[in-house]
């Protein structure tokens, strides 16, 4: 198994601290891509310039294509990203850039990371709201993007919201 296939497999870990110089991501993006397993979905959320609860719900909304009946707050996007229907997919891969460098207040940021860390153990347990795949466990894994030196700064900041499914 080469290093990348951790993320398309199912595991005890749901987030990733990916640590890299800027000008490697849409390299190592790109190679995620490349050995994405058919039927896979990858998606790449950039929240360096969000500063509040609506602008990350709306860009998760659109990244993850929400429903129309999507209703924009933490209780809809724990329904919807917990759901997924419309994807159809056989795994999910969620990339985040930006967490160090984002405005989002505290909150917010502990919300989100709960709700992603929650999505991601139901999906890889076959716990998610998802009929189609319902008891069947499906790889979700979040792999954080982080600018070399600022490790440290987002494991303690996961651990800090009781986030221990972490590898890095």
């Amino acid at each position: 198994m080469n290093n990348k296939d951790k993320y398309f497999q199912i595991s005890n870990t749901s987030f990733h601290i990916i640590e890299i110089r800027k000008t490697e991501y849409m390299p190592f993006i790109n190679d995620l891509n490349k050995a994405m397993p058919p039927g896979g979905f990858i998606k790449v959320i950039n929240i360096a310039d969000v500063h509040n609860k609506q602008e990350i719900l709306k860009v998760f909304s659109d990244a993850f294509n929400f429903p129309d009946y999507y209703g924009h707050n933490w209780d809809a996007f724990n329904d919807c990203i917990n759901d997924l229907t419309w994807l159809d997919a056989s795994l999910y891969l969620l990339i985040l850039i930006g967490i160090d460098k984002s405005e989002i207040d505290e909150e917010s940021k502990n919300i989100l990371l709960e709700l992603l860390d929650i999505a991601s153990r139901r999906w890889m347990k076959g716990e998610n709201h998802n009929l189609r795949f319902q008891n069947i466990p499906i790889p979700f894994h979040i792999l954080v993007v982080i600018d070399e030196g600022k490790t440290d700064k987002i494991t303690n900041l996961l651990k800090s919201r009781g986030i221990n499914s972490i590898d890095r």
